[in-house]
């Protein structure tokens, strides 16, 4: 891998933490969401102008798409609402993988090798045992557990149908 591609990797995933680290503290959730993809839309567009339309085709993919992001926006304000950045990002991040994996080999028919079935499941293990580590039992817990356990669900429905 090239220094430039790995710091673009670095880059991205930096700046997908440092966006839910300020969607976490945002008064109003909802509507820093709401902003967020509107800013991100604006910057899209002088892409569109570009490369043009994509083939209509893949129309239906891409309304797909689109309802489970904001779905997946919904369900992340959601989660940080009622819970601590700590455990619902690991959640949401640690099971997607897991539940990509799973409807991959279910519904696609993947092949996948014992040793990338074992690499994910212990990747993921770690993300999500990261998350429960500090436990509670109140309600606003549980509430955050079932957003981000939804929304690790919806990652994975988004990462099959992005492809």
């Amino acid at each position: 891998m090239s220094g430039f591609v790995f710091s673009c990797i670095l880059g991205a995933a930096l700046m997908h933490a440092l966006w839910n680290i300020l969607l976490k503290s945002a008064a109003d959730k909802n509507l820093e969401t709401a902003v967020a993809n509107f800013a991100t839309a604006i910057l899209a567009l002088p892409l569109l102008v570009i490369y043009g339309l994509p083939d209509p085709q893949t129309f239906p993919y891409i309304a797909l798409s689109i309802a489970l992001h904001l779905i997946y926006f919904y369900l992340v304000a959601s989660a940080y609402r009622f819970g601590d950045l700590n455990l619902a990002y690991p959640i949401m991040r640690g099971a997607a993988p897991l539940l990509t994996l799973l409807f991959g080999y279910v519904f696609l028919r993947e092949q996948v090798s014992d040793g990338v079935i074992a690499g994910i499941f212990l990747v993921s293990a770690g993300v999500i045992l990261l998350g429960l580590r500090k436990t509670t039992s109140s309600a606003h817990h549980l509430k955050a557990l079932l957003f981000a356990l939804g929304n690790a669900l919806v990652i994975a429905l988004y990462t099959i149908v992005d492809g």
